[in-house]
């Protein structure tokens, strides 16, 4: 799913095998509790901070208990930040700590089970963050 009609195009051209749909993550035109797995890869990072508690709201809503959910997205430059505005090429970047970021997605129903943060490749001017969550059955999971 992508807000873009043009990045749906690419990604239907490439895998003709595959469902590619124009929508938005802070309204998910799927049923509660349908989906087995959910990948926000590089999805969330021009997004206010302030909306993200939604969307994290809103995979709660399509995943089904115990679901994982795989995040990306550039790395503040420390744990001390918890977000910061970075200038992208194409649009404002929110960047974010790998503590901040779990402490949405457990507040949202998620306990994070690994993450990773790595430096920045050569052509690269930021760290980047990769966490591995899971949808809690209750909120004690």
């Amino acid at each position: 799913m992508d807000l873009s009609p043009e990045m749906i195009r690419l990604a239907r051209a490439a895998h003709p095998h595959l469902r590619f749909e124009i929508g938005s993550m802070e309204r998910l035109d799927l049923p509660d509790a349908t989906l087995g797995g959910l990948v926000a890869w590089y999805s969330m990072i021009h997004t206010p901070p302030e909306r993200v508690p939604g969307i994290v709201a809103e995979f709660d809503r399509v995943l089904t208990d115990g679901a994982p959910l795989l995040l990306g997205f550039q790395a503040a430059d420390d744990e001390i930040h918890d977000v910061q505005p970075y200038d992208h090429r194409v649009a404002p970047v929110f960047r974010w700590s790998l503590r901040r970021m779990s402490e949405v997605l457990l507040a949202g129903g998620f306990r994070t089970i690994a993450q990773l943060r790595r430096p920045p490749d050569p052509d690269e001017r930021c760290p980047h963050g990769y966490l591995l969550a899971r949808k809690s059955a209750t909120p004690a999971d």
